[in-house]
């Protein structure tokens, strides 16, 4: 990590992962998908041979926050299973917005080129209401 101190606090300038420039290696994916109050799109990929993981700006425009209940991937029949999320994704607020990734642990290297399904399942704080959103892209 290359840190920059350009005036009082510091800020990353670079991030190298296992050697390899880390926003290099995420491959820009779009999608999006809007029901009800929920908007999400899709950012980027980044593979790794034991795991995938999938950059998503989550957009809530309703009256009450949400949370993610489930993320689920699969890619063929394999099923990824899932490892890592940002916890501010359990708490959402009303007209809010964040940037994350999910990470999924894959049982093997993936084939390149077999797409990922991925599917997110938020609910609303307040309501219990579940509402489902779903992405294909290549990993």
């Amino acid at each position: 990590m290359t840190l920059l101190r350009p005036g009082v606090a510091w800020v990353v300038h670079d991030y190298r992962r296992n050697g390899i420039d880390f926003a290099g290696s995420i491959a820009a994916r779009q999608g999006r998908q809007t029901i009800r109050d929920i908007d999400v799109r899709l950012i980027g990929v980044d593979r790794d041979p034991t795991s995938e993981d999938v950059w998503f700006r989550i957009t809530n425009n309703g009256r009450d926050p949400i949370s993610l209940a489930t993320f689920i991937a699969s890619s063929g029949s394999t099923k990824l299973s899932p490892w890592q999320y940002n916890p501010v994704v359990k708490n959402i607020g009303s007209n809010m917005w964040t940037v994350t990734n999910l990470l999924w642990q894959t049982p093997h290297k993936l084939p390149a080129g077999r797409p990922l399904q991925v599917r997110l399942v938020f609910v609303d704080v307040a309501t219990g209401e579940r509402v489902s959103v779903s992405f294909s892209t290549l990993s």
